[in-house]
């Protein structure tokens, strides 16, 4: 490809060093980037933070839901259970519990007595409310009484709660259950409701035990603070113990992983003595949560599975507590410890695959792998490894060799391209480095439809004879610079010169649409033809510069292309009757007195784009086939001459045989155009020649050419 061009990017030295040196450097990057991503400062970056903990996240939906714990029940203050008009009136007149819950929320904590009562007696083993209990209400005795009647079976809600937020007085206030709630109370009953969060807004981790001056960010080993769901799991089975440190939570799976049983059918003798409950057998030896989960109470967060009530987060880490099924922490060491072989690892791929295609395939390959070991431990081993380190280094490593490969890959082609271009056209020399299939096809030889251009300086051999051979170099390499950049700038191809002669093609060396190559070539010529009386134009005032002339033929057919010549010197060759019907064209110029002639072909593929004055129909010599000719004049936006219509009608009524009609109009054009015109001259002289001589029966209106 031509990316760069044949210009150099840096000096030769230094390229050919990065290639020779090309493993090290892959290597030294490799290493730069696990050591970078090892530092502290940049592991804490907030966007490599939150890519860990979307990482974490993917695990969790990938292996989508398992099983809650069957020990664990939710009983949900839901939105039916604070809407009294959802209460039957034959249930509430038996039940003092619905009587009271007929009041606003919070109720009469003579109800969370009530609560307790009911699930107890149903053999529940443990009650967790996920409720705070820290201002005076009604009832606080009854809730109070049933505390002491099923000591260590009940547990109760903390908090660390922040006072005077949006205050420079705010400071963060751990609250616990009114003292005259759980007096004299001597097993413990307060589990801490309060979860990290973080910096996403996810509740990922949770500790087990804590202190309040761990929580105001102080050193603390009195751990005195437990976790609700883990005084609930430790209080339900006394076999699980509490580690200590933050741990992430092994979410089973999105909310409603845990039904939740609305608390108000507790009291609904009709429900509960029926199949749900089964008259309270649902609760026996059962770990029973009871929280609110309607999005009244706001006490939804969010988690790896989305947004789920705070009950149920507690219920579900008290739940793998009590599986055994918490994730296992992982040794700081293991982030370096990963992220080193998977560097590596791309460093390795880099090294050995130059080709992008095959790299990348290998990079994604690893990266799957890696992914999959990943998940593997998570599901089968319970381990969150680091992932964020690892696969950045990895990325960064591979990415790095992928653009490095790539710009040693371009210096190289563009040192190749620079020795090329001298000797070639720059279209072959950039299909000689894609290497493509249809180069080789083309190198064994291969039909093509072409468009051909040849240009030819007038009397170049005279000039030759009188000329000094310094000057007429010179003056030759600025004339060839000014037609071959103008070919080069349509993406032809610059196929041969022979001696002042120039041959360009479009649409051998490439594929390319019949139209937009006539259309390069013609555009081409009036460059040409443009570039060459700005050259004359400045060698006016130069003695030792020539004034020149030029010819240009232009035509569009089938050629054959392919690789001629001799082992030791091969051309890349276009050759056919079309090729020798521009060059036939190009030699016409001097007769019809046009310094551009193009064939029919390249005028129907290109008439609406540019303004054609018709030359006439043509007959070369060895030909049997007669084709017309014309002549570009501009561009379409160019206006048309006001005398071109009666000149196509004058040369109608020529093949019409109305030779004195077409003498007149034709007359009537030459005087228009100036007098000086050498395709009217021509036509008058041959209606006059006609007039008195007509031409046989079988005269088709072309003029025969003797030269080739």
């Amino acid at each position: 490809m031509a990316f760069f061009g044949s210009r150099r990017l840096m000096p030769a030295g230094v390229s050919r060093w990065l290639r020779r040196n090309r493993a090290a450097v892959i290597l030294l990057f490799a290493a730069a980037a696990v050591g970078v991503l090892c530092l502290a400062a940049v592991q804490s970056l907030i966007p490599l933070q939150k890519l860990e903990q979307a990482l974490i996240d993917f695990r969790f939906r990938l292996r989508g839901n398992v099983p809650g714990n069957p020990n664990c029940v939710i009983v949900g203050i839901n939105a039916s259970s604070i809407d009294p008009s959802n209460y039957d009136p034959s249930d509430v007149s038996r039940s003092e519990a619905l009587q009271l819950m007929q009041e606003p929320f919070p109720w009469n904590r003579k109800v969370d007595a009530m609560i307790i009562d009911k699930l107890m007696a149903a053999g529940a083993r443990t009650v967790v409310f996920d409720l705070l209990f820290i201002t005076p209400r009604d009832g606080d005795d009854a809730l109070a009484a049933a505390l002491k009647r099923y000591p260590g079976r009940v547990v109760l809600g903390s908090a660390f709660l922040l006072e005077n937020p949006g205050s420079i007085d705010r400071r963060l206030i751990y609250k616990t259950p009114l003292p005259d709630i759980v007096a004299g109370l001597k097993e413990p009953v307060t589990g801490c409701v309060t979860l990290p969060t973080e910096l996403d807004g996810v509740i990922r981790n949770t500790w087990y035990l804590t202190s309040a001056m761990q929580q105001y960010g102080y050193p603390d080993h009195n751990l005195d603070i437990a976790s609700m769901a883990g005084l609930a799991a430790r209080e339900f089975d006394p076999r699980v113990t509490l580690p200590q440190g933050t741990h992430p939570i092994n979410f089973q799976g999105k909310a409603t992983t845990y039904v939740d049983m609305p608390v108000e059918e507790l009291f609904m003798d009709r429900i509960f003595n029926g199949p749900k409950y089964q008259g309270g057998n649902l609760f026996k030896d059962k770990l029973v949560f009871v929280g609110p989960v309607a999005d009244y109470f706001q006490d939804w967060h969010l988690t790896p599975y989305g947004s789920m009530p705070g009950v149920e987060i507690h219920a579900q880490i008290a739940g793998s507590l009590l599986d055994g099924d918490t994730l296992k922490d992982v040794p700081g060491w293991m982030e370096l410890a990963l992220c080193i072989p998977m560097a590596l690892l791309a460093a390795w791929a880099g090294i050995r695959l130059t080709h992008a295609l095959a790299l990348s395939g290998v990079l994604a390959a690893a990266l799957v792998a890696f992914v999959g070991i990943a998940q593997l431990a998570f599901v089968e081993g319970r381990m969150l490894i680091p992932m964020e380190a690892p696969l950045v280094g990895f990325a960064m490593t591979g990415l790095f060799a992928l653009v490095f490969n790539f710009l040693i890959e371009q210096l190289e082609r563009a040192r190749i391209r620079s020795v090329l271009d001298t000797y070639v056209s720059s279209s072959v020399a950039a299909m000689v480095l894609r290497q493509s299939d249809e180069f080789e096809q083309a190198l064994r030889g291969q039909r093509r439809s072409v468009t051909v251009l040849f240009s030819d300086i007038r009397g170049f051999t005279t000039m030759t004879e009188s000329a000094v051979p310094e000057n007429l170099i010179e003056q030759l390499n600025e004339y060839f610079y000014r037609m071959v950049e103008a070919v080069l700038a349509a993406e032809g191809t610059l196929q041969q010169f022979v001696g002042d002669a120039i041959m360009a093609v479009w649409g051998n060396t490439y594929h390319l649409e019949p139209a937009l190559g006539a259309r390069h070539a013609v555009r081409t010529a009036l460059v040409m033809r443009t570039a060459l009386a700005e050259l004359n134009a400045t060698w006016a005032a130069n003695p030792l510069r020539r004034q020149l002339n030029i010819g240009i033929g232009i035509n569009h057919g089938e050629v054959i292309v392919g690789s001629l010549g001799h082992p030791k010197r091969m051309e890349y060759a276009t050759i056919g009757d079309g090729i020798n019907t521009a060059a036939r064209l190009e030699t016409a110029t001097k007769q019809f007195g046009c310094t551009v002639l193009i064939g029919e072909a390249v005028e129907n593929l290109t008439r609406q784009w540019f303004l054609y004055r018709k030359v006439g129909s043509v007959q070369f010599k060895g030909k049997l086939n007669v084709i017309e000719v014309f002549t570009p004049l501009g561009e379409t936006g160019t206006a048309s001459p006001p005398w071109l219509e009666r000149y196509h009608a004058a040369i109608a009524l020529y093949r019409q045989r109305s030779f004195t009609e077409a003498l007149a109009g034709f007359e009537a054009v030459a005087i228009e155009i100036g007098g000086n015109d050498r395709l009217c001259e021509m036509y008058i002289d041959q209606c006059r020649a006609f007039m008195v001589n007509p031409p046989p029966p079988d005269w088709d209106g072309a003029w025969t050419l003797t030269e080739k």
